[in-house]
């Protein structure tokens, strides 16, 4: 690829050269053969396309024909008067030429070629026929061009075996490691073969710490020497692999014949592991963690997993050797659901879950219309987290309405301080319970009276089967000021005929439909006349998912009232929020 674009770049220099050249003869009034100039042009050109379209057997030979033809063209241009001075830049742009393209195994004898004819250029004096020169410049100075062409040369030359040199070892020491002379972790990502039943497994001394931390580390480079060497004696007697991994960490692999329990391969793999060693005059026992597991898939990755958790387990129990099982699968489950029950109950009870906002923009005025309150939980580190695994397993213990009360909350006092209208999302089971029925009318009634808003958006499933008894409470909230909002419209496309009796002022259409209404022309007609119908009903529309100016466009061309996502702003804590207006709502209405 180097070789293939450099040509083609010499060939677009060379067509260059030649017109500004023309040019500059043009300039000023010389005679200039226009026949061969326009030929030379359109052989460089059309080398130039041949560079870049041949295959790889011909685009050698078309190298062989420009490192053949070069000091050629050299030879002529020093012995045609019409090209004063041009031989100088053939001359030295040789070296780079010939250096970039000649092959190493025919490197000296392009070399040879080139001085040949450069010295037989040089000295056609002796036959009777000098070239340009010895006309053009004095012995010292023809002397000086070409030494320097040859100080170049010898440079170049010097500067690409000493690349060569640096090359090889840096690839020597990506696959082999220098310590202890085992393949690499490179190695062994290519050493499974798929379909064939292998044994993996991943080895760390045990006690490395313990030396290093009594002897230095000095005593590190020497352990591991002695544990590659007792490895390499592993790979006589199993017939296996090792590798050196990351860290301290080694890894053996052994295919596994029919008749060959993995059990038994890592018995016979710590046999050959033990024994003492002598340092500092002291004899030392090396202990050793194994981590095994057997794939078949040829999976690398999959097998240094699993060999991996096998090592942590076998570390945390005090095994010398632990077996990967598939059953941990369902251990790791049930450790994540401990962790997120324990990341939930620290949340509720220091009260350290955050409340963010993300605007809700108009597209007919570009102002925020309202704010989505947004709840995130502190994870052990810190960082902020998704809601969602953690809304749903506050459901089934039962922490989901101290969750919902302190969302709330904020959102109240958003709503009747500076933010304006916020939107809040609960649940339908939120109006049944006593507290927050007291708090949702006390929170309508102070946002009236600062002329702001408090939306609820209920999740489109709830409204699957509504009883009449929350449909009359939805009413009653309407009725005192609230505003409903269906929350991710056009999830799973269901019955959209509900829309018409149910009590709604806003309905967010997810953003799912959305992308996938850009790519179908159905969904989009479709998405087209739901806004429509909302608009005739009365309920406002909003779409999630906002991304750039295309999803912009897209929406306010289906008719969208509001937009919201990325584009404009990501959820941002209480100071940055940008404060939104009622009149806002009611004048999109």
């Amino acid at each position: 690829m180097y070789r293939r674009r450099f040509l083609s770049i010499a060939f677009l220099v060379g067509f260059a050269f030649r017109f500004a050249m023309a040019l500059n003869s043009w300039r000023l009034r010389e005679a200039m053969d226009l026949v061969s100039f326009f030929l030379l042009e359109a052989v460089l050109l059309l080398g130039f396309a041949l560079s870049r379209r041949l295959s790889r057997g011909g685009l050698e030979a078309l190298i062989t024909l420009v490192l053949a033809a070069y000091p050629l063209a050299y030879a002529w241009g020093a012995f045609d008067p019409g090209n004063k001075y041009t031989y100088i830049i053939f001359l030295l742009c040789m070296v780079p030429i010939f250096d970039s393209l000649a092959q190493l195994r025919w490197y000296w004898h392009w070399f040879v070629y080139a001085v040949l004819v450069v010295t037989a250029t040089l000295f056609s004096y002796l036959i009777g026929y000098p070239s340009s020169w010895i006309s053009d410049f004095s012995p010292r100075v023809i002397q000086i061009l070409h030494t320097t062409f040859l100080v170049l040369w010898l440079l170049r030359y010097l500067t690409r075996i000493q690349m060569e040199s640096y090359l090889t070892e840096l690839a020597e020491n990506i696959v082999k490691d220098k310590a202890t002379g085992l393949p690499s972790l490179v190695v062994f990502k290519n050493a499974l073969k798929k379909g064939e039943r292998t044994f993996v497994c991943l080895i760390a001394v045990g006690n490395f710490r313990e030396l290093t931390s009594l002897f230095g580390y000095s005593v590190s480079t020497e352990v591991l020497a002695i544990v590659a060497s007792r490895l390499k004696e592993a790979e006589k007697t199993l017939r296996g692999r090792a590798f050196r991994m990351r860290g301290h960490d080694f890894g053996f692999i052994n295919p596994l014949e029919k008749d060959k329990s993995a059990d038994l391969v890592a018995e016979k793999l710590r046999e050959c592991l033990r024994g003492p060693l002598q340092f500092q005059g002291k004899t030392i026992e090396l202990s050793y963690r194994l981590g095994c597991t057997v794939v078949e898939d040829g999976n690398a990755d999959r097998a240094m997993d699993e060999a991996q958790d096998a090592l942590d387990m076998a570390e945390r129990s005090g095994l010398d050797v632990a077996h990967y099982t598939s059953s941990w699968n369902m251990a790791s489950e049930s450790e994540i659901a401990i962790a997120d029950l324990m990341t939930l109950s620290r949340n509720i009870s220091e009260k350290t879950l955050v409340v963010l906002y993300q605007p809700v923009i108009s597209f007919a005025s570009g102002k925020v219309a309202f704010n989505e309150a947004l709840v995130r939980f502190k994870g052990k580190g810190g960082d902020l987290e998704e809601p969602g695994r953690f809304m749903a397993l506050a459901s089934a213990t039962g922490h989901w309405a101290a969750i919902e009360d302190f969302v709330f909350e904020k959102t109240c006092a958003m709503a009747c301080g500076k933010g304006g209208p916020v939107s809040v999302n609960i649940a339908l089971r939120d109006l049944e319970r006593g507290e927050f029925h007291t708090a949702l009318d006390e929170g309508i009634g102070r946002a009236n009276d600062a002329g702001s808003a408090i939306i609820l958006e209920i999740l489109e499933s709830d409204f699957a089967a509504i009883s009449s008894e929350r449909l009359e409470e939805l009413n009653r909230l309407r009725a005192a000021g609230c505003l409903i909002a269906i929350d991710d419209f056009g999830v799973g496309y269901s019955n959209y005929s509900r829309l018409f009796s149910l009590p709604v002022d806003i309905v967010k259409f997810d953003k799912s439909i959305l992308k996938t209404a850009r790519s179908n022309k159905a969904i989009t007609t479709l998405v087209q006349g739901l806004v429509s119908y909302c608009r005739d009903i009365g309920a406002l529309t909003v779409a999630e998912g906002i991304e750039n100016q295309a999803c912009v466009d897209f929406a306010v061309s289906l008719g969208f009232d509001f937009g919201q996502g990325y584009f404009w702003s990501r959820p941002v804590s209480e100071p940055k929020v940008m404060k939104a207006a009622r009149d806002a709502l009611t004048r999109q209405r």
